[in-house]
């Protein structure tokens, strides 16, 4: 139905994805096209990160599990499909130590971490009773996660094995949609590693370059599914949505700085997930994947649109969803249109308005605001979140902010006067 019950319309979705696969696809099938890209970018010597993204119970950590499969399949054995790559990276190690150790051998083996972060605190893996760890920022701005425990590991079946184990220490509960839906974000951490084996730097790591990270994020969730949730359970969906937007943020403006639109500020720092991953985003050399799972139930219908739109808004302005509406049947008498809420802009609509507010005013930011940025992620900003992401002043951010919510309660009395305007209707045909 449409606003004011005027028309009852059929609706139809369209999301511009890079890749779809059914629910009969294999984890095979996933990684052949969407992976192994990012596995043979890292055994060049790059770095390249993969999220899982999606509703909780919908198989992100079914697919990860997967995705780990493959990666140690991939980059550990001789016989790998990289190992041209890999090979010809760790020759070129080998060339740098043959300058500053003589030239020995290399041992070359893989080191893995893992961590999970919930809300703000993140907690080693790695180590039987979850060491709490801290996140800290050196002179130059990087970010490090004090006390991150690793291992090395020489063959796929070792490293699988302690995968499975971290894995089984990592924060679950029984929610409304998965009865053990993981309530908490999971960054694994692959590094390819050298080190001499013999000469004067026999045992010492070279600096690793090459890295691998799987983020496997926490199930999201709408208020439907919390209902029945303690203070506890409600506080925990809570900070998992905060910490999903600000990754969603992020990556939108990274996407946007690698395809040259724009080159803003990334703000990783406002949630300890997007600070542990804060290397993904500063690095020149990373290659990124998002993976949307959905659910092909009708009654996930609502979840999945949202999972869509997530994935969407996170590639580009080519990747935005595009809902077509065709009237079924009207059930009231014409009436003139309503002041469309801020929040169902799209995004050529958004830029429309910053473009016509305040007697263009705002037009000129038009340049640094997110080409994928619609009605829905502009109303979840926050001023100051305005002011870092588009790099404006606080006076600006603020008065953006306020004409937005003007422009909402505008909106909200244009509709409440087509709503009287039906009543009256009713009254007068009904008596």
């Amino acid at each position: 139905m449409s606003p004011g019950v005027a028309a009852v319309h059929h609706a139809r979705l369209g999301a511009g994805v890079g890749l779809a696969l059914g629910e009969s696809s294999t984890n095979g099938e996933l990684c052949a096209s969407a992976i192994v890209p990012l596995l043979e970018h890292v055994a060049a010597g790059g770095a390249s990160t993969a999220f899982m993204y999606g509703q909780t119970g919908s198989g992100k950590t079914h697919t990860m599990a997967g995705i780990e499969q493959v990666a140690a399949a991939t980059l550990l054995p001789a016989g790998c499909a990289a190992a041209s790559a890999r090979l010809q990276y760790f020759e070129a190690q080998r060339a740098e130590a043959r300058e500053a150790c003589g030239g020995g051998p290399l041992e070359l083996s893989l080191s893995l971490s893992r961590a999970q972060v919930r809300g703000d605190r993140c907690v080693d893996l790695l180590v039987e009773r979850g060491k709490e760890l801290m996140l800290a920022n050196d002179a130059s701005g990087v970010t490090h996660v004090l006390g991150l425990s690793s291992a090395d590991f020489t063959s796929s079946s070792e490293l699988l094995a302690a995968l499975a184990t971290a894995k089984s220490r990592r924060a679950t509960h029984a929610t409304g949609a998965n009865a053990v839906s993981s309530r908490s974000h999971a960054v694994c951490t692959i590094e390819l590693c050298s080190s001499a084996a013999d000469g004067p730097c026999a045992g010492k790591r070279r600096p690793p370059a090459a890295v691998l990270t799987l983020v496997d994020c926490a199930g999201s969730e709408r208020k439907e599914d919390s209902a029945t949730h303690n203070s506890d359970r409600r506080k925990e969906g809570a900070e998992i949505n905060a910490s999903l937007h600000v990754l969603q943020e992020c990556m939108r403006q990274w996407v946007a700085t690698e395809a040259g639109r724009q080159q803003v500020h990334i703000p990783f720092r406002q949630s300890a997930l997007t600070r542990v991953l804060a290397n993904s985003f500063t690095r020149s050399d990373t290659r990124m994947a998002v993976i949307g799972t959905v659910s092909p139930a009708s009654t996930d219908a609502e979840h999945s649109l949202a999972t869509l739109r997530v994935v969407c808004q996170i590639g580009a302005e080519s990747g935005v969803t595009r809902e077509t509406r065709q009237a079924v049947k009207s059930v009231g008498p014409p009436l003139e249109p309503v002041r469309p809420s801020p929040k169902t802009y799209d995004v050529a609509a958004v830029r429309g308005w910053l473009a016509r507010a305040c007697s263009g005013a705002f037009a000129p930011l038009l340049p640094v605001v997110s080409p994928s940025l619609d009605g829905r992620g502009l109303m979840k900003l926050s001023a100051k979140q305005m002011a870092s992401i588009w790099g404006v002043s606080e006076e600006i951010a603020n008065a953006i902010f306020s004409e937005l919510r003007a422009e909402a309660r505008r909106a909200e009395e244009s509709q409440k006067a087509r709503r009287a305007g039906m009543r009256a209707h009713e009254r007068k045909k009904f008596g």
